[in-house]
């Protein structure tokens, strides 16, 4: 029987998109200086048709000068004037991804020009690949002690086969088929490193083997891995020894939200190295990307699948903090500016709460997208706001008084830093409401905006936008500079 798990999560590697002999493929970004050919592993069902050989076409996306970015409730609109940036899109790679995580039309590719990084004297020490995925780092894992010792046992195997390129695993016992969809798919999303694994499995009728396919060669994952690591090197050089797991943990979510640009059009997007190589993803590539760095700076991380308000796929993450276990969605704190902007990252989902964003901006947690829907582990409570970063940061209001003041304090840092957003965070429903309607309805941003015209002088700010954000008490203003 052969399963695949059909959605934007993936990366896409089935039989029906596979070339065949001696047709290449062309990359949407040429990595390592050649094509890139799709690798498959043994087949033993002789009764497989042979593949269909696909036509390939790359038409061309371009950003519109102006384009909205929806919230929860308003339209921001971002005014830009640069140049168009050109994505060019492989269709044959895609999956049928019917609704886009992202409210966006379309996406520029995040560049880092003229910004700098402010690398550390003393970084912390990287953890090689084999630790990272070791059993004994693997054992600590929240969702690992879960499993049966059975599922333990067929993990581990799975693992082993897939790291070593095996074209078939094999288990101990005898696994049903929906034993088996459960550990792969935990395989598949926990481990960003093995981001060679296709989507594809076949299962023997016996239960005691299953078929492994592969979407680059060893050779060309090698070659890949290379890309990553010179990344993750990048990033290291800026996250001190010392940092506390917080810090480390913001570093790696400012990284990928000023790095990373959302996009559905690249077969890379759902994978690590789309983020952290291409500098493309959709929510499965910001999520493996976090949960890959977490690996990285030891913050105990986990990759969960689920939908959105609107009943689309999605993907984010569950981190581990002073023992307390937090939501952190990097996805939607990216920004998307057409012009990236490596000071305007979001915190609206960064360790957030369950009462926050269960069944009101993320459902269906941690349910597989088969037909199946099985539930792949029991995702940890998240009560906790010590480690939300408002909190921890001073960004956070009980009153609309104490907000009115820590939001003109960070407008203030935001225009003498050149930013272009600030916020505050508010304790209660009641308070956030109260806060917007003497903002947005009652027009008190005029009068910000004056005390900011008369500290600056008239003629720095053009105008300010209200952004809101019901569920998290969230309250966002941005300037807009003539």
């Amino acid at each position: 029987m052969c399963i695949l798990f059909v959605c934007c999560l993936f990366s896409g590697c089935n039989k029906a998109n596979m070339p065949a002999e001696n047709v290449t493929l062309t990359p949407v970004i040429d990595l390592i200086g050649t094509n890139f050919e799709t690798n498959s592993g043994y087949i033993a069902d002789t009764s497989i048709t042979p593949f269909d050989t696909p036509t390939y076409t790359t038409p061309t996306l371009t950003l519109p000068d102006n384009y909205t970015m929806a919230g929860e409730e308003d339209e921001l609109l971002f005014d830009t004037t640069s140049a168009l940036t050109t994505l060019a899109v492989n269709t044959n790679t895609m999956k049928d991804g019917s609704a886009s995580e992202k409210p966006v039309t379309t996406t520029a590719v995040h560049t880092t020009t003229g910004t700098t990084a402010q690398y550390v004297s003393n970084p912390i020490t990287v953890p090689t690949f084999e630790e990272r995925i070791s059993v004994k780092s693997v054992g600590k894992q929240f969702w690992y002690k879960q499993l049966s010792e059975k599922e333990q046992n067929a993990y581990n195997a799975l693992v082993k086969a897939v790291v070593s390129y095996d074209a078939v695993v094999n288990f101990e016992t005898s696994l049903t088929k929906a034993e088996y969809e459960k550990i792969f798919g935990i395989v598949f999303y926990q481990n960003p490193e093995l981001f060679w694994l296709c989507d594809e499995f076949d299962l023997a009728p016996n239960g005691k083997s299953a078929n492994l396919y592969y979407i680059y060669t060893k050779t060309q994952a090698n070659d890949i891995q290379k890309f990553l690591d010179s990344k993750v090197a990048t990033l290291i050089k800026t996250i001190p020894a010392s940092a506390t797991d917080l810090k480390k943990l913001q570093l790696c979510h400012d990284y990928v939200c000023t790095h990373t640009t959302f996009s559905m059009d690249y077969a890379t997007a759902c994978t690590v190295v789309g983020c952290l190589v291409d500098g493309v993803g959709q929510c499965a590539g910001y999520a493996k990307t976090m949960n890959y760095l977490c690996n990285i700076i030891d913050v105990p991380c986990m990759f969960v699948v689920g939908k959105n308000s609107e009943g689309a796929s999605h993907a984010w993450n569950y981190v581990q903090l002073n023992n307390e276990w937090y939501l952190l969605d990097a996805t939607w704190d990216d920004p998307i500016l057409k012009v990236p902007d490596t000071q305007n990252v979001c915190y609206q989902y960064f360790c957030v709460r369950d009462i926050d964003t269960r069944d009101i901006t993320h459902f269906a947690v941690n349910q597989a997208i088969t037909e199946s829907k099985c539930i792949y582990f029991d995702v940890p409570i998240c009560t906790s706001q010590d480690q939300n970063i408002d909190v921890v940061y001073g960004n956070y209001a009980s009153t609309y008084e104490e907000g009115y003041e820590i939001l003109r304090a960070d407008m203030c840092k935001s225009i003498e830093s050149g930013r272009t957003t600030a916020h505050v965070k508010f304790s209660t429903q009641e308070v956030y409401l109260d806060a917007r309607k003497r903002l947005y309805d009652d027009r008190e941003l005029l009068n910000l905006k004056q005390e900011l015209d008369d500290k600056y002088g008239v003629g720095i700010i053009k105008s300010l936008s209200v952004s809101k954000t019901n569920s998290l008490n969230y309250l966002q203003v941005t300037i807009v500079y003539n």
